[in-house]
């Protein structure tokens, strides 16, 4: 997901879309799951697809939560869902376009998030969020493996 816009605010709010459906393409070296062999290696792209419903699962569970903090960068563990320390992402709504389905929210972004986003060029964002892995069910499936919702955990701001 990417911000296309810039702007200098001392508390810089966007909008931007931060989940949707589709298939997406991963190395396997992203994916902890991932047994390397022969035929797999950690460079190895292996697409991943996300369903309509787990996106609306995880659009519930947003409204539910009110908030998810906004990082730079991924943490290496999972962040205190009350630390909005460098901004939150809040307001979510559900957009709904044919058969696509994808969340949009607002973001505040303060202190580290905001220089990145203003100096280092910083355009991208990935929602930290966890979920089950099940691999395609037939080689004909358009993807490897299907990742469903469980829980967020933050969204980043991340340069790629």
């Amino acid at each position: 997901m990417l911000f296309k816009d810039k702007g200098t605010y001392d508390a810089l709010t966007k909008t931007a879309i931060i989940m949707r459906d589709g298939v997406y393409t991963y190395l396997a070296g992203e994916l902890p799951f991932v047994d390397f062999n022969d035929s797999i290696t950690p460079e190895t792209k292996l697409r991943v697809y996300r369903s309509p419903e787990s996106v609306r699962a995880a659009y519930k569970r947003f409204k539910e939560l009110g908030k998810i903090p906004v990082v730079f960068e991924h943490p290496a563990e999972d962040l205190d869902l009350k630390d909005y320390s460098q901004g939150y992402g809040y307001d979510p709504e559900l957009v709904e376009e044919g058969i696509n389905v994808a969340i949009k929210c607002k973001l505040k972004l303060q202190d580290d998030s905001r220089e990145a986003y203003e100096e280092l060029g910083v355009r991208e964002i990935s929602c930290g969020w966890s979920g089950d892995f099940r691999e395609a069910k037939s080689e004909d499936d358009p993807f490897d493996y299907e990742q469903t919702f469980e829980e967020f955990n933050h969204i980043a701001l991340v340069p790629e």
